[in-house]
């Protein structure tokens, strides 16, 4: 009997263990009810951020609405002017340092030359104690000089394109001091459609941040795919500080049909994964997360052409308490 007790102890007490490790990782669920569908079911539901994506609905009773602070608003129709979508890539602005450097170089070199070439002339014409050798070489030498401040000066153009060489050199030089600062970053921007006149502006997005640029002129190359006139513009801060070499952003340019929605003030967006959402009261206690598509920034928030109706209440202040009590404060954190 001793001999077969052991093991049996053992089976039992590695079921136990077994048990306990299934209830911490949430494949168990130990509740003290299995009947009623009182406390201990809810207890087994596992946490909210456990629930799957589609069940977005908040529900809260009278006393957690009184300290959740919620307030509502139905929201009003709207319309915008249409926009040409397409993307924003931050350029490695490396070549250009070096093709500054190089004309600084040059010049340089051919203010230097001229001096000579002009000393030795006036030497020549003098009294002869400078060749006719010594100053056609010190000319040619010049003449060399000035063809690589040239070359130096077509090279804006050709590598980077017609916006940047139409630039004064002291723009060039803060573009590329504030580049390396962080305070600037310049954009190569592919929309589909006709070319951007330059001074056009430009609505550059990520998914938390927007900001306004202006088109400088074209850029050297099309994209290979899109075949449509690439642009350039400056990203200045505070968007430029996290702007780094072959980022990419969404860009935006007024044109196309006139664009009708809704406008959703920005209070009642929580942002996470990227998207924008916004909570619609279905009901008293009662709110469904809904996601943003199709969003266009205004001045009064965001024009929304899908998704909702006007009139429809939605929650403006208190969204991102209801996402804490739908995902988890942790995930509102994460997402900051």
């Amino acid at each position: 009997m001793k001999k077969g007790f052991g093991p049996a102890v053992w089976a039992a007490l590695g079921a136990v263990v077994m048990a306990l490790v299934l209830a911490g990782t949430g494949v168990l669920h130990l509740g003290s009810g299995t009947g009623s569908g009182g406390d201990g079911d809810d207890e087994a539901a596992g946490p909210a951020e456990n629930a799957p994506e589609q069940d977005s609905v908040v529900r809260l009773n009278a006393q957690q609405l009184a300290h959740a602070s919620i307030r509502t608003q139905p929201v009003v129709a709207g319309s915008a002017a249409g926009l040409r979508r397409g993307f924003a890539r931050v350029l490695d602005l490396s070549p250009l340092a070096s093709i500054d450097a190089d004309l600084a170089t040059a010049r340089a070199n051919l203010a230097a030359s001229r001096a000579d070439a002009e000393r030795l002339a006036s030497l020549a014409a003098q009294d002869q104690s400078a060749s006719r050798q010594a100053v056609e070489a010190a000319r040619a030498k010049a003449g060399s000089d000035a063809a690589q401040v040239k070359l130096a000066e077509r090279r804006f153009g050709l590598e980077f394109g017609p916006g940047l060489a139409r630039m004064s050199p002291a723009a060039r030089s803060v573009l590329i001091a504030d580049a390396g600062a962080g305070r600037a970053a310049l954009l190569r921007i592919d929309i589909p459609g006709p070319p951007l006149a330059p001074g056009t502006p430009v609505q550059i997005t990520d998914s938390q941040h927007s900001q306004t640029v202006r088109i400088i002129g074209p850029a050297a190359a099309a994209d290979p795919q899109l075949q449509d006139a690439a642009m350039l513009a400056v990203l200045p801060a505070p968007m430029a500080a996290s702007a780094m070499a072959g980022r990419q952003f969404t860009a935006r340019a007024a044109g196309g049909a006139v664009q009708h929605g809704v406008i959703v003030p920005r209070s009642a967006l929580v942002r996470w994964q990227g998207a924008l959402w916004a909570y619609r009261r279905t009901g008293k206690g009662t709110f469904r997360r809904i996601a943003i598509d199709e969003a266009q920034p205004i001045d009064a928030g965001w024009l929304v052409s899908r998704g909702l109706t006007a009139g429809e209440p939605i929650v403006t202040d208190g969204a991102t308490t209801l996402f804490a009590v739908e995902r988890g404060a942790s995930a509102v954190q994460e997402d900051d």
